[in-house]
């Protein structure tokens, strides 16, 4: 049974508790600190704006690769990839990672292994991918891979190609606001 501060906190909040969600960001390895934290904000505020889309109060962690591999690497790289994959909470037993973005649809060796063992998990992996509106503004969306395979074998930093899901067209436009609308 939760503590009684649990309680009394839902009820402040009329029911609703915010829920903390990981995302593991799969970078290469060479990106420099400033791309890799522009990486991370723009997936903090675009899970957190779909979110609030919806009515709800999340809290989002992002943690990047390089940080994940200095804390959980014991030398070997393969068992790293996987150990994202199979890594769980040590309280709750739930996966450690909501799911995994990959900023560019080539990645390398490493992240092709976590973008396979993932996508052979059944977990969600994400391809974050922007776009320039007319009035100068930036948008960013979330497309889903589906499999990933080398095409040149002989790159080992960008020679694996993951594909995403075909969008498939629905009866509702999206406003503005990112609502759904009738046509």
């Amino acid at each position: 049974m939760p503590p009684l501060w649990w309680h009394r906190r839902r009820q402040a909040l009329g029911g609703r508790m915010s829920k903390n969600i990981r995302v593991f960001y799969a970078h290469a390895s060479g990106d420099d600190d400033k791309s890799i934290a522009q990486g991370c904000r723009t997936i903090r505020e675009l899970v957190k704006s779909k979110g609030s889309n919806v009515g709800k109060d999340l809290k989002i962690s992002v943690i990047c690769g390089r940080d994940d591999f200095k804390i959980h690497c014991r030398g070997d790289w393969d068992a790293w990839a996987k150990s994202i994959i199979k890594r769980e909470h040590a309280m709750t037993r739930k996966p450690y990672y909501d799911f995994i973005v990959i900023p560019t649809q080539y990645v390398g060796r490493a992240t092709a292994q976590i973008v396979g063992h993932a996508v052979k998990a059944g977990r969600p992996v994400f391809l974050i991918s922007t776009r320039e509106k007319e009035d100068g503004e930036v948008v960013a969306s979330l497309n889903r891979i589906t499999q990933v395979y080398p095409y040149d074998v002989d790159d080992w930093q960008g020679g694996y190609k993951c594909e995403s899901a075909r969008q498939l067209p629905l009866p509702f436009k999206e406003n503005e606001d990112g609502e759904q609308t009738n046509p």
